[in-house]
């Protein structure tokens, strides 16, 4: 928190840094990164080509969108493989002229559901005058693929709630201080007398100094301090007692 505006009537305290925007801005793109995610058609289309070749096409897409496409030429059979992977054991593997080529999609087929892919793609390779083979998965659903990132957002979540975006500012034209929250469930706004204001100090809160407003009512006003030093405390605790009209002579702490 710093005094980012003064003049002869207003004083301005807002944060030093700008962690709450930047938290927002990567909520929103993890939450991007969990709607493809969760929300998206895997596709294997496979052709057989005027060479008397087959040709297969791997397709990601999300809301109709094409976001990765990959072109597997010479196919020659596939096999359900195993793999080192928890969360996918096994997976199925193109036959080409060059070696194995593993499917990056269908992660999501158990042993007994790649063995019969396998079979129908190799059914469709011996058979010359079969129409074009394609097989989709995955849709409108959340998969394991987008729990990661999910509970990062969850993550970040929790973190950007502890997090505000406050401003003060104090007014003496129009007699008012005027409080101003940003959080990521909304703004919350307080408005306070300046005559209320009885006395500002520095107050020890949950092992950090904070400038404390006392309200003649009792209330209590903490401005976060955490992010600059004592001095720069003590500065700020000084400037707002002489922009009130208090006691320059009282102690500060």
């Amino acid at each position: 928190m710093k005094i980012v505006f003064r003049d002869e009537n207003t004083l301005i305290l807002r944060p030093q840094s700008q962690i709450f925007l930047v938290i927002s801005a990567v909520l929103f793109a993890l939450g991007v990164w969990v709607l493809v995610g969760a929300f998206h058609t895997e596709t294997l289309a496979c052709a057989h080509t005027p060479q008397a070749r087959v040709t297969c096409t791997i397709r990601r897409t999300t809301f109709g969108v094409t976001l990765h496409e990959t072109r597997v030429t010479d196919v020659q059979g596939a096999r359900a493989t195993e793999t080192a992977s928890p969360t996918a054991p096994s997976q199925v593997a193109l036959l080409t002229g060059g070696g194995e080529w593993p499917l990056p999609i269908f992660t999501n087929l158990d042993k007994p559901g790649c063995e019969q892919l396998a079979q129908e793609i190799n059914a469709f390779i011996q058979t010359r005058q079969a129409p074009p083979f394609e097989r989709s998965a995955g849709g409108t659903g959340f998969e394991f693929s987008a729990l990661c990132p999910l509970s990062m957002a969850a993550l970040l979540l929790v973190v950007g709630l502890q997090n505000h975006n406050t401003t003060w500012t104090f007014n003496r034209q129009t007699g008012q201080l005027h409080y101003r929250s940003e959080t990521l469930l909304g703004i919350r706004t307080r408005l306070y007398a300046l005559q209320d204001i009885a006395d500002v100090k520095l107050v020890r809160q949950r092992r950090a100094l904070c400038v404390t407003i006392f309200m003649r009512d009792g209330q209590q006003l903490f401005i976060d301090g955490s992010s600059i030093n004592v001095e720069s405390l003590k500065a700020m605790t000084a400037t707002l007692r002489q922009f009130l009209g208090l006691s320059k002579n009282a102690p500060l702490w």
